[in-house]
């Protein structure tokens, strides 16, 4: 690799918080455990990425064709046996979006990264 992700250097300032929080029950402990499997695989990507010099609106398309994949298994895992609730459950994730990450890209001073207890 020929750099170091900036989200990498951020992950690592926080790890250990996801650590504890992976630990309990619930969301959090849910939120937290997927961090600690995603986090670090996704970092590698961005600087392989990065690295290849793949052009900006490329690895967007990338990564929001992946996190469609992610959305669209936690939608199916959410509605299994149930005939209705996709647009429901796609409406609440776009709600989390706007919520959490929207308010995050306008503080450029701000953590990207979805912190446990928040």
């Amino acid at each position: 690799m020929a750099f170091r992700c900036p989200l990498r250097n951020e992950w690592d300032g926080v790890k250990h918080a996801f650590h504890t929080s992976a630990k309990k029950p619930g969301r959090e402990g849910a939120i937290a455990r997927l961090m600690l499997d995603f986090m670090p695989v996704m970092c590698t990507a961005v600087e392989r990425e990065r690295d290849k010099e793949t052009p900006p609106h490329e690895f967007f398309d990338a990564v929001a064709a992946v996190a469609g994949a992610l959305i669209e298994e936690a939608i199916e895992q959410k509605t299994v046996m149930q005939v209705y609730g996709r647009e429901q459950h796609l409406d609440r994730m776009l709600q989390l979006i706007n919520r959490v990450v929207r308010p995050r890209m306008a503080a450029a001073k701000q953590s990207r990264l979805i912190v446990p207890e928040y």
